[in-house]
């Protein structure tokens, strides 16, 4: 057992004392996990990077307390000091992630999932935040990205001078007033079919108080891609024609998560902050690059109009 699992098992005893069997399911770049008799899921935070995102995903647990549709949080540490580390005991839920079963739905049962999955969000979005500068939030992390990849000389001249265009006036179209706690990374990977035909979410790390519809960027690129958001292991279940409907019974059950003045250009900006985070990660990605000026060019198309 090594020295990090030791110390949670030690610090934790009244819920480990009945524990057989303790092994890695995972190791990641940021976390450590292990299944503790198929019982609890133990996440250890093993890079300080992490930390912040790792602290920020316990505080979502506990803003959820009681919540039906997340695992149950047991115990957790947060890290106080370089040397230190911060973990979390978790419930393990028994089931899979909705990509695996899906195909095997008809359109009844599908219909059914997004009212469900509807009804999660609406649990998160009941919890109400504290209003800041949206708009200037999203220009400035679009603003560091695009400074990355200048300095990495991605963009030609017309590239660069169509960027700072676009950032001239892009925070006027996410102007905002109502914040409510938004998951920001709910796909179907994300979400767990339970054996008792329930639904869990999991991965809290990048959650904050944002604007709602900020909720659906991931998830309707989901939608249009499913394959990119797919573990290797359900690839192969994955059909686009499967997703098709998946939007309008969104607009059904939750209309008001599209009631945002500028919608479609909100989700352009949104499309674009979270391709542009990758290319500097991954330079020599030409189609990733090419994706990016094209969504640069349609944003701009939609704002001159």
């Amino acid at each position: 057992m090594d020295t990090y699992l030791k110390k949670v098992v030690n610090d934790n005893a009244k819920i480990f004392k009945d524990i057989k069997n303790i092994s890695k399911i995972n190791a990641g770049f940021t976390n450590y996990v292990y299944s503790a008799d198929d019982k609890y899921i133990i996440k250890i935070c093993n890079n300080k990077e992490n930390e912040k995102n790792f602290e920020n995903e316990i505080n979502f647990y506990k803003s959820n307390n009681g919540n039906k549709y997340i695992p149950k949080l047991y115990s957790f540490y947060i890290s106080n000091s370089a040397d230190d580390f911060s973990y979390e005991i978790l419930e393990k839920i028994d089931g899979k992630s909705l990509y695996f079963v899906w195909h095997e739905f008809d359109e009844d049962k599908r219909k059914e999932l997004i009212k469900e999955i509807v009804n999660m969000m609406k649990s998160f979005h009941s919890i109400k935040g504290e209003s800041y500068d949206w708009g200037l939030y999203i220009k400035e992390k679009l603003e560091r990205n695009f400074k990355k990849c200048f300095d990495l000389k991605l963009f030609s001249e017309d590239e660069k001078n169509l960027t700072e265009k676009l950032l001239e006036s892009i925070d006027v179209y996410l102007e905002s007033s109502d914040f409510r706690l938004v998951h920001s990374d709910i796909h179907f990977d994300n979400i767990i079919y339970c054996n008792d035909d329930q639904i869990k979410i999991i991965d809290f790390e990048t959650s904050l108080y944002a604007p709602i519809d900020y909720e659906l960027d991931i998830f309707l690129r989901m939608c249009n891609n499913p394959l990119k958001y797919a573990s290797e292991e359900a690839e192969n279940l994955v059909k686009i024609e499967d997703y098709q409907n998946i939007e309008k019974y969104l607009k059904k059950f939750y209309p008001e998560i599209y009631d945002f003045d500028n919608f479609e250009i909100r989700h352009e900006i949104y499309n674009l902050e979270a391709n542009l985070r990758l290319l500097p990660r991954f330079p020599e990605n030409n189609d990733l690059k090419k994706l990016v000026v094209e969504i640069m060019n349609s944003l701009k198309k939609m704002l001159n109009k």
